[in-house]
């Protein structure tokens, strides 16, 4: 499968922004995706990962299923952006578990740093 783009998941009031990498897109043709909203046949669905830590809740992953299986090892943080926020890992897996370990799969669990700025969604000093 030729991967064009990944684009966006909503987690309460954040949207996250999951894209390949903008040479791979446009070496394709493809258009700039909006920051919030995508489509594309080659994505079925984002995820959008939250954790409740001690003080409130954080955005801490997304889990891209695509139309077509993957083969494990087939992504690298490189191939994905999330705006404002920096990506640990990547790995395809076999199911929708953010814990699954790595294994042919339709899924990419993207993990992200929860200490990011932009990380938390619900807690003290936010709307």
């Amino acid at each position: 499968m030729t991967m064009n783009r990944a684009s966006c998941a909503a987690a309460i009031a954040m949207a996250l922004m999951v894209v390949l990498a903008p040479m791979d897109v446009q070496a394709q043709g493809g258009p700039k995706v909006n920051d919030t909203v995508f489509s594309t046949d080659a994505i079925k669905r984002v995820t959008a990962v939250t954790r409740v830590f001690g003080r409130g809740q954080s955005v801490v992953g997304a889990i891209v299923e695509f139309a077509e299986p993957l083969k494990a090892g087939a992504v690298q943080p490189k191939d994905f952006a999330v705006d404002g926020r920096t990506i640990q890992t990547v790995r395809v897996t076999g199911s929708p578990d953010p814990d699954a370990p790595e294994a042919d799969g339709r899924f990419v669990v993207i993990a992200l740093d929860p200490s990011d700025k932009d990380a938390a969604v619900f807690g003290p000093g936010l709307d």
